[in-house]
């Protein structure tokens, strides 16, 4: 029976009101995975908007649903203007885009900006309007930390619209504050994911699904990397709680409109939220003055970087296990790069080498900050003391209170406490260098870093970004104009091997499962039974598993038997019983293939009637991960440490702009944008320009590199811009200071047309808007001051109707070769 006629035939029945939700349910518990088999299904009356839900409505939902006037929420939405947003036009056009997709019907919804460019404004803004239209009549800002829940409460009473701060148009409920649901004004909960993930696991659960009408997710990249969905077989054999993380637990209880923000949309955030509905990139927001550009990276090198830390056989060594230094003789030869310093070995000595190169470059007397990126929490201590003793005699008392740690264990783990170490950061003069390991890698608000130190490796393009985004927000105060990063352990190397996403799906999809796990469910009936998407058994994925993971430890030990002993006796003993229980192998070696051959459940009994075969394996492991597990103590010396730059992958500045300038008058004639930089800049858009620096980003040209590689090979010093860079490497056009070159062009529009005193104010604001722009069009005057002076038509106006051609003549003018 459809809907509509259920509906029919019960207001038939009895006579009711007509029906505005309907359910259905077949007692399976709500998975992701399986959606369409589970949950409870709730549709309107008449078929639409049909959706899956953890938990029945509650009576109050429902109220809330019913009262809602959707049509008349949208027609505010449309009709209300923007501009008492107090928004720059990129956070508009975010809320636009939002707003939009709601009308559409979209409830799942992603929005991607660069960090620093105002995320959370646009979350406030977007609460404000969805509140006022009556759309939603509360709404939910989900952190996972309490610190950036704390940064967000005081945006949010910081941000004003219509001259008072949102915090005050409605109730706002700050972390673990107890909502009043009770009242008739709208509101706004604060909420870290681990508290709601609590609450709805424990036995009273308070949390009703419609509780949050929209949900708006911070940072949406974070716990979403290691969410895996399960397929129908796992399902049926695995924890659920093993396969959804917190975040996910809560995103999909509740029945909202629910919208990500982060920087770096990852493709498991997509899985969730979809495609980005808007997006706002680092490139652009650095053209348009909103964040700073980085300099070309500062390498520290040494020796012992290049060529890592060896071990000999038979050689005297400490090792740190609990806290204690043991002594012992290592029985092989052991070799460690670059990637495992501080991890597998600790190296004092290459710590306190690139701590001395630090004060050359960076000054904790002045008001710039630092972060500094360690492996661990014991690392960050080490360091903060060699840094306390590089800095001592130039800061004298002030050294414990300027460099200072921050990470999860600061302040004895006290979350208060560190919150009130980060406002410190934030605010005050003091700390100035900070120590961290991952508490301020994403989210925390800091304008005046100004350097970034790197003394860990990172393997992910994702974190990465997030990392550097920590430094790109302006901060006027400082008279910010970039950032540098300072790596250690070949960090810039790294990251240009790595893509945004690892899209290849591994056969072990959840390598925490032990062998005898694998080998139950390899025996289950139900297992061998049941068909996976790729037509394989859920047991023959576990048989797959399995000899993957059997192999990659057998493999390692054949690698490692000439090296390590335990390896080779290990082997040597395997071996031995491969021999005796099937002779007609070779080796150990084969025993994975072997099994593999049988199939699952002949495989999982040959398994269960050798025992030895799951017995050995740890044992193996354990012998290959001999000297691994607890790091080692090196005391050597480092070698000679060398300081450089890294221009774009190229060793030399002057091989950087050679490079350049091939790239320009190689791909003048193939790159529409580029082509019309060098020919007609008069014709340039910002879409273009923006598109054309993403092509050359990719090449690793940008504006800042180019300028700083000038400097040191010819010794120029000269504030040019893009465009001026380009047009002088394609034409050989003068390369002048863009400011010089505004002036010339103001200086010749004014006289040309011999501009009145009211009409030279009005080129003064349009020669403003093009220094912030770089180009000059119509879009130019819908942001900013042009914007609110009266947009386009009031500046033709006021010009005479010659604003056209005094657009046109003025980019001229600016790009003309005797300015």
């Amino acid at each position: 029976m459809t809907y509509q006629a259920a509906n029919s035939e019960l207001r038939e029945q009895d006579k009711l009101k007509p029906i505005s939700y309907l359910y259905s349910a077949n007692g399976r518990e709500y998975l992701q995975q399986v959606k369409s088999q589970s949950g409870i299904w709730c549709a309107t009356a008449d078929g639409k908007n049909q959706r899956v839900l953890s938990a029945f409505h509650s009576p109050q939902d429902l109220q809330a649903k019913l009262a809602k006037d959707r049509a008349k929420a949208l027609e505010w939405l449309e009709s209300h203007d923007k501009k008492e947003l107090d928004l720059f036009k990129p956070s508009e056009l975010a809320v636009d885009a939002v707003e939009e997709a709601i009308e559409a019907g979209q409830e799942n919804l992603l929005v991607a900006m660069a960090t620093g460019t105002g995320k959370t404004r646009v979350a406030g803004a977007t609460m404000y309007r969805l509140l006022t239209s009556g759309l939603c009549r509360n709404a939910l800002f989900l952190v996972d930390r309490r610190s950036l829940g704390t940064q967000a409460v005081n945006s949010f009473k910081e941000y004003r619209i219509r001259q008072m701060p949102l915090a005050d148009h409605y109730n706002l409920y700050e972390l673990g504050e107890k909502t009043n649901q009770a009242g008739d004004k709208p509101w706004i909960q604060i909420a870290t994911v681990q508290s709601l993930s609590l609450m709805l696991q424990s036995e009273d659960n308070p949390l009703s699904p419609g509780m949050y009408d929209c949900i708006i997710v911070d940072e949406a990249h974070r716990g979403y990397n290691e969410d895996s969905e399960q397929t129908e077989g796992e399902m049926l054999f695995r924890d659920q709680a093993e396969y959804q993380s917190k975040y996910r637990q809560v995103i999909d209880y509740f029945d909202a409109i629910k919208i990500g923000l982060t920087a770096t949309p990852a493709t498991n955030t997509m899985k969730i939220f979809g495609k980005p509905i808007y997006e706002y990139r680092f490139n652009q927001a650095v053209l348009d003055g909103r964040l700073v550009d980085q300099e070309p990276p500062i390498i520290i090198d040494t020796e012992l970087t290049q060529q890592g830390v060896q071990f000999d056989k038979g050689a005297s060594v400490e090792q740190l296990v609990d806290g204690e230094i043991i002594e012992g003789v290592l029985p092989e030869d052991l070799n460690i790069d670059i990637s495992g310093f501080n991890r597998k070995v600790l190296v004092p000595e290459f710590n306190r080498a690139v701590c001395n190169a630090l004060p050359e470059y960076i000054d904790p007397s002045k008001a710039e900050k630092t972060l500094v990126f360690c492996v661990n929490d014991v690392h960050a201590d080490e360091v903060v003391n060699m840094l306390r003793d590089t800095y001592r005699a130039a800061l004298g008392d002030e050294v414990d209170n300027a460099i200072i740690k921050i990470t999860g264990k600061s302040a004895s783990g006290d979350s208060k406490q560190i919150e009130s170490l980060i406002t410190r950061y934030r605010k005050e003069r003091l700390p100035n260098i900070v120590v961290t390991v991952d508490l301020l890698t994403t989210g925390i608000d800091v304008r005046s870093i100004c350097n970034l130190v790197f003394l860990r490796q990172v393997k992910s393009r994702i974190l990465y970004e997030q990392m550097k985004g920590r430094a790109t927000r302006t901060c006027d105060e400082i008279n910010k104009q970039t950032f540098r990063i300072f790596d250690a352990v070949n960090l810039t190397e790294t990251i240009e091997r790595l893509g945004a996403d690892n899209l290849m799906k591994p056969v072990v999809t959840k390598p925490k499962l032990t062998l005898e796990q694998l080998v139950e469910e390899m025996a289950c009936p139900d297992a061998n039974e049941h068909t996976q998407d790729d037509g394989n058994s859920f047991a023959q994925q576990s048989l797959d598993a399995f000899t993957v993971k059997l192999s990659r430890t057998l493999n390692k030990a054949d690698k490692l038997k000439l090296e390590k002993e335990g390896v080779a006796a290990e082997l040597n003993q395997l071996d031995a019983l491969v021999a005796d229980n099937f002779p007609e192998l070779e080796s150990a070696k084969q025993l994975p293939k072997h099994l593999h051959q049988l199939g699952p459940k002949a495989a999982a009994e040959t398994i269960k009637n050798n025992p030895w075969i799951l017995n050995r394996e740890p044992a193996m492991r354990q012998a290959i991960n001999f000297g691994e597990k607890a790091p080692l103590i090196y005391t050597g010396d480092v070698g000679e440490v060398t300081v450089t730059q890294n221009w774009g992958g190229y060793q030399q500045p002057e091989e950087y702009l050679a490079a350049f300038e091939r790239f320009v008058q190689e791909n003048q004639n193939k790159v529409t944008a580029l082509d019309t930089v060098v020919n007609r800049p008069r014709d340039l858009t910002k879409a273009d320009l923006v598109s054309l620096l993403s092509q050359m980003e990719a090449k690793q040209f940008n504006e800042q590199t180019l300028l700083q590689a000038r400097k040191a090979a010819k010794q120029e010093d000269i504030a040019a811009r893009i465009i001026g860079l380009i047009r002088q490497a394609a034409i050989g056009c003068p390369l002048i200071a863009f400011e010089k070159r505004l002036s010339h062009a103001q200086e010749t529009i004014s006289a040309r047309y011999k501009l009145t005193k009211p009409q030279q104010r009005w080129l003064k604001r349009i020669v403003n808007q093009m220094r912030e722009d770089l180009v000059l069009n119509d879009d130019s005057f819908k942001v900013g001051t042009l914007r609110t002076k009266g947009g386009k038509s009031r500046a033709d106006k006021e010009l005479n109707g010659q604003l056209e051609v005094i657009m046109k003549d003025l980019v001229e003018a600016t790009w003309d070769e005797s300015a």
